[in-house]
């Protein structure tokens, strides 16, 4: 199975704002369009391919009258779960074939959605296109990843996104995208389960002092996947606490702790040379 990270959908308010929260510490985020049937807008900040979608809602009405939220088991309907709260909600792998990929999670006993035609509207008035195959499993809270087929292959969408100064090489060289962390109660099970439903390769646990946690970390490209669960009083105890299993940290240094930065229910592990705090 070929499946690359691809995004995580952060939950904002006023996705706006929060990209010129972003670009107050140096990370670059262009306005993404609208998605006009959901009434639903959003702006992308990439790491070359992979990327931080800030998802938000520009007009409530049309949200409730598509019934955004009702698609089963999509992005809409876990931040509806979640009481609309700001913060890292899923994450998306690409992949090709979702058809195929449908079948394969069937076999293994998840539930899936899909593949859903997609677009939305650049300000420019380009329209792009995309589908979607929504995944879930009955027997966890974590939210499954959702999968995404461009219809182009990973250059040729590189080039274009470069071309359109939506990808940035500078940025993507001072800020890599290195993980994703997620609060799990039973860390074993969680690491095997997606290891399997997904061919991944795993690391050895280990405990991270910072997090209060003892980790495993899924081996993916384009960015790790780190399943924490609590080892002691620390932020994944009180992510679990307050919030469940989820995603709540996206790191953007290949320094071991670097510096955590509070944004708009999410946390973002930056280099230290960031820390506006200084």
């Amino acid at each position: 199975m070929n499946i690359s990270f691809d995004h995580i959908i952060h939950y904002v308010e006023h996705p706006k704002k929060t990209s010129e929260f972003l670009a107050k510490l140096g990370i670059h985020s262009v306005e993404g369009g609208k998605h006009e049937t959901r009434g639903t807008n959003n702006y992308l900040s990439h790491f070359g391919l992979s990327y931080i979608e800030l998802l938000g809602i520009f007009d409530r009405q049309l949200f409730r009258e598509n019934e955004a939220a009702q698609v089963t088991f999509s992005p809409f309907s876990t931040i509806e779960k979640d009481g609309f709260k700001e913060g890292f909600a899923r994450i998306a792998l690409r992949t090709n074939n979702l058809h195929q990929l449908a079948e394969s999670l069937q076999n293994q006993g998840l539930s899936t959605n899909g593949p859903v035609p997609l677009s939305r509207r650049r300000p420019d008035g380009t329209l792009i296109e995309w589908e979607l195959l929504y995944a879930h499993d009955e027997g966890s809270d974590l939210p499954l990843p959702f999968f995404i087929d461009w219809g182009s292959s990973d250059e040729d969408r590189y080039k274009e996104l470069s071309e359109q100064g939506i990808v940035q090489s500078t940025q993507e060289k001072k800020l890599p995208f290195t993980k994703v962390v997620f609060s799990v109660r039973d860390l074993t099970k969680s690491v095997e389960n997606w290891k399997r439903w997904f061919s991944l390769e795993s690391g050895p646990v280990f405990i991270d002092d910072t997090l209060q946690a003892k980790c495993q970390t899924l081996y993916l490209p384009g960015t790790n996947l780190v399943f924490a669960a609590e080892n002691g009083d620390g932020i994944v105890s009180s992510v679990l606490d307050e919030r469940g299993e989820r995603p709540f940290l996206v790191s953007l240094t290949n320094e071991n702790s670097g510096y955590n930065q509070s944004i708009s229910g999410g946390v973002y592990q930056l280099p230290s040379s960031f820390n506006l705090l200084k």
